[in-house]
């Protein structure tokens, strides 16, 4: 199911990210002055004043812009890939081990778009090992031209391999980026550029390989509020013995309460949101 979780430090490195960058200023004894030189000719400025907040802890780059200053920042103080992003506390900019795996491979962690409905069909085999999803997405453009748009996925570790992505409709398989245990980062490509304010619909299917010692289920992330989410599961071997609806209000925040109920547990079992609320929405089963 996707999931993910925030980088940690090593043994001895300081834990937050003013203590990480100032660390990382001291070792290449470079003024804040050179470091904005550095960022404006890189095209991602930064002013001093703000490197200095950063650094002092009294702001943190949270705004798409400073995010991506923060790649090029990293190779100005030669952090290795993520090691600035990694330290920010979770929550502020979202997944800091997502937002810095997009940027690194030329993403906004922001989205670039909204989602207006999604509709996940989920067919799971026991004797197959397998588990796809059909996920038809319509999307709205918050950019002038979007053309292609990131999906993350996470496997669990257990697993023989990675998730294949099979685009159906409306876009096509981009770069696939394997980034670490099990990160898996695919671009799908709009079949045409979509300006901003239009709308796009898309098709794509994700198999998975089931671990043997993996919980069964799905997890479906909502930054934001959508219009309606609809999620079914076929289940083509037999029907479960137990199937569950759980949501954690605040996709970002895992402290957060969950509410979970019981589904019919049925070879169909399907769920339909309207004005779902950002979070995490999880359907589960047992045999």
């Amino acid at each position: 199911m996707p999931s993910a979780s925030p980088n940690s430090s090593g043994p001895g490195l300081p834990t937050d990210f003013a203590a990480v960058l100032s660390a990382a200023i001291a070792q290449r004894n470079l003024t804040l002055d050179r470091i904005a030189q550095h960022l404006r000719e890189s095209g991602t400025p930064i002013s001093i004043a703000t490197l200095s907040y950063w650094q002092t802890g009294r702001s943190l780059p949270t705004r798409t812009r400073s995010l991506m200053a923060l790649r090029e920042l990293e190779k100005v103080l030669r952090v290795p890939d993520g090691g600035l992003t990694g330290a920010l506390p979770q929550g502020a900019n979202r997944n800091p081990r997502i937002s810095g795996a997009l940027i690194r491979i030329g993403f906004n962690p922001d989205p670039d778009f909204a989602n207006q409905t999604l509709q996940d069909s989920i067919e799971f085999s026991l004797a197959r090992t397998t588990q796809s999803e059909t996920t038809r997405q319509l999307l709205r453009a918050e950019t002038a031209c979007l053309h292609r748009i990131p999906l993350v996925l996470r496997q669990e570790a257990s697993s023989r391999c990675l998730p294949v992505v099979e685009p159906v409709a409306g876009c096509s398989l981009g770069d696939v980026t394997t980034v670490d245990n099990g990160l898996v980062i695919a671009e799908l490509k709009l079949s045409r550029p979509v300006s901003q304010g239009e709308t796009a619909q898309m098709e794509y299917r994700v198999v998975w390989d089931i671990a043997d010692d993996e919980d069964f289920g799905f997890a479906r992330v909502l930054p934001r509020p959508i219009d309606h989410l609809a999620i079914d599961v076929h289940f083509l071997d037999r029907r479960p013995r137990l199937a569950t609806y759980t949501v954690r209000p605040g996709a970002e925040n895992e402290d957060q309460h969950p509410a979970s109920q019981q589904l019919e547990p049925t070879r169909l079992v399907q769920l339909s949101l309207a004005d779902p609320i950002p979070g995490v929405h999880q359907l589960g089963w047992e045999f």
